[in-house]
């Protein structure tokens, strides 16, 4: 989930945040036919016309280190230039959208009924994953 930039430095401030992300994240769940207009908040599964069946994709990446690595992979693997990669995914850096928030995310994680909630909004990115990723 994307959040706001934050720089977070006092303990008040930070419990003011995880207060509006729950209520924020009650508010997405009694409302979930909003959620796939907002790319904040949409299942990931319904980009790019609805992933559903991954194993139809020729690479599935992961959003998280070394995306120039696995962009350039992807390229390598279409016969496509892989200094393009440069341009948008920097070996070192990080440019375009990202969260930069100071506070650990497992914070934002702590009450039962948020992670109860935020499971079955996302369950069916949640199923694609896990059968993507530990059924290979």
């Amino acid at each position: 989930m994307c959040l706001l930039k934050l720089l977070v430095h006092t303990k008040k401030a930070q419990i003011t945040l995880v207060s509006w992300f729950e209520r924020l994240t009650l508010h997405n769940f009694k409302n979930q036919d909003a959620l796939a207009a907002n790319p904040h908040w949409a299942n990931q599964g319904d980009f790019c016309g609805g992933l559903g069946n991954l194993s139809k994709y020729d690479f599935v990446g992961r959003l998280e280190n070394d995306m120039n690595g696995q962009v350039r992979k992807m390229l390598h693997e279409v016969g496509a230039n892989e200094t393009e990669a440069d341009a948008f995914f920097p070996e070192s850096g990080t440019i375009g959208h990202n969260s930069s928030s100071v506070v650990d995310p497992n914070t934002f994680l702590q009450n039962v009924s948020i992670m109860t909630a935020i499971q079955s909004m996302y369950s069916r990115d949640y199923d694609m994953m896990a059968r993507h990723f530990l059924w290979r």
